[in-house]
């Protein structure tokens, strides 16, 4: 399968091995990122196409991971609906930087289906580490109604466990990098 960007795709090589689709490059993302805010789950849109089976999500952390409280990502249709999901991982990870978990259940994009998807990422911890990220231009996002495809959003707060399959999050667009997530399907 062909990797899947809209932003900056050097080549396969340039990224994480087994990624099939991602929101930015890896070299676009390195040089920039922000602690996310504990509990809230970051949404960034990727494109996926029709047909694409997503075993795992990604995620690639700046600095030295802290063992969360809870950490899990999830895909979701343009309108929030959960179709993919992780477990909650409670007790960290093996690699300091690149963390790609299974989802409870392998999700296959639909013929048909829109190109543009949201994966989300929440951590809850008392220190939050700093995630990969872009800079993003300060007004994407700014008064766009709840609801709206836009690149990026979050949803929630004091967010812990994983929602269920099938599960609307409402997102919310943001303005500025904060949300601007390099995270991947695999």
């Amino acid at each position: 399968m062909a990797l899947i960007s809209g932003q900056n795709l050097n080549s396969l090589a340039d990224e994480f091995p087994g990624v099939t689709a991602l929101t930015m490059s890896r070299t676009v993302a390195v040089a920039t990122g922000a602690a996310p805010t504990s509990g809230t789950l970051y949404a960034r849109v990727i494109a996926l196409p029709p047909g694409l089976t997503v075993n795992n999500l990604d995620y690639w952390q700046l600095t030295v991971a802290t063992t969360p409280a809870h950490q899990w990502m999830c895909l979701m249709t343009p309108g929030g609906i959960v179709v993919a999901v992780t477990a909650d991982n409670t007790a960290g990870q093996a690699n300091a930087t690149y963390y790609r978990a299974p989802v409870t259940v392998p999700f296959t994009t639909p013929p048909g289906a829109p190109s543009q998807w949201y994966i989300g990422l929440m951590l809850a911890a008392a220190t939050t580490t700093a995630v990969a990220g872009g800079v993003a231009p300060a007004n994407v996002g700014a008064g766009v109604p709840a609801g709206t495809v836009t690149a990026f959003a979050t949803a929630g707060s004091g967010l812990t466990t994983p929602p269920a399959l099938g599960a609307q999050q409402v997102l919310l667009p943001v303005a500025g990098t904060s949300a601007n997530i390099y995270a991947a399907t695999a």
